[in-house]
């Protein structure tokens, strides 16, 4: 954490462990502030201090997300995803007050291709309900900007955290060999 206000600045490495998990067996996130592409980085350092600014005592924490904090952003192609959790529910006062965040950063930084932001309130990120949901995605998929990082329990590759994806998985496999075999058996016919 940086000095009482959120993450590190963005440097270091981050670590990395065999197939995305961390040293303990964790789903390692997916980013990392280290990881930003050096010309996203005064927009990244805009949405920090915009958000801060703007939101004020509302804020809880932001993330970022997406092909920024991953590191494979294009300049002029990429958009800037952000997610951010206030202390209460969201209202219309604060969605229209991170509209206008959007559309300043988009109009003012030609390295981004958009400006995105996803509102939620703190307790809707740690809800049972969205745990396996919106919990994992902040957990997983999402790298703290600013604020305390929401927390979520480290997330193992257990089945509750693959069930949802094994399944649709499986019967896309399952199709595909289907279709592979209908192919093959058509070949065998006409020989």
């Amino acid at each position: 954490m940086g000095p009482g206000n959120g993450p590190a600045p963005m440097t270091g490495t981050p670590q990395r462990h065999a197939r995305g998990l961390d040293p303990q067996g964790h789903i390692a996130r997916e980013g990392a502030l280290t990881r930003v592409p050096p010309a996203f980085r005064p927009v990244v350092a805009a949405a920090r201090e915009r958000l801060r600014d703007v939101l004020g005592a509302r804020l809880h924490s932001a993330y970022l997300y997406g092909s920024v904090p991953r590191g494979t952003a294009r300049v002029g192609r990429s958009d800037l995803d952000l997610l951010v959790a206030l202390h209460e529910e969201p209202t219309d006062t604060d969605r229209e007050d991170l509209r206008a965040v959007e559309r300043t950063l988009d109009a003012e930084f030609e390295q981004v291709d958009g400006v995105g932001a996803l509102l939620y309130s703190r307790a809707r990120v740690l809800s049972e309900l969205e745990r396996y949901d919106l919990g994992w995605f902040v957990a997983c998929l999402c790298t703290p900007l600013l604020g305390p990082v929401v927390w979520i329990s480290p997330a193992r590759p257990t089945a509750p955290c693959r069930r949802p994806e094994r399944g649709p998985v499986r019967a896309a496999a399952r199709r595909r060999r289907a279709a592979t075999r209908s192919v093959a058996n058509r070949r065998q016919r006409r020989r």
